[in-house]
């Protein structure tokens, strides 16, 4: 797997069971938000809903057996707990999102996980040249700015002699 996550020694394990908790978790969630999902299976919730802290607490904890409950006192849950130490560690947000979904994307259809990294990668080089684009973009109006300035300063140094 390209994003395989371990959060607290345990493995992200998308078990039928795992699916069915973090389905009816995130529809809570989701129903607390006002916000209705078109579709509501595990892969589109991920997919779709996955950078909602949240939505990301409950898929943790339904993939791994960490519990998404907070303490009595307010204590971040062991789901929370377990990806701030990820994210402690070196981890980002976007790994993790990808890594719950590659792994879901394991146990539903392995064979959709080519395209996906495929249109990741697609992704990430597109982004890439937009930014080249627009750092050249500057650099031309950086240039053409220094231009007219020099001519400005040419006519000015006409004018004053003239």
């Amino acid at each position: 797997m390209e994003y395989e996550i371990i959060l607290n020694d345990r493995p992200i394990n998308w078990t039928f069971g795992a699916m069915k908790k973090f389905e009816r978790d995130c529809k809570n969630i989701l129903r607390r938000m006002d916000i209705k999902p078109a579709a509501d299976h595990t892969g589109y919730m991920l997919a779709k809903y996955s950078k909602i802290a949240e939505v990301m607490e409950a898929a943790v904890s339904a993939a791994t057996g960490l519990s998404s409950v907070e303490g009595k006192k307010g204590e971040p849950s062991e789901a929370s707990q377990a990806i701030d130490a990820y994210l402690q560690d070196g981890g980002t947000l976007e790994n993790l999102q990808r890594g719950m979904y590659e792994a879901f994307l394991e146990k539903n259809d392995p064979s959709i996980i080519p395209p996906w990294l495929e249109e990741i990668s697609r992704n990430e080089e597109a982004v890439k040249i937009s930014q080249e684009k627009e750092a050249l973009r500057v650099e031309i109006a950086r240039l053409e700015l220094e231009n007219d300035r020099k001519k400005l300063a040419e006519l000015s140094g006409k004018q004053s002699t003239a």
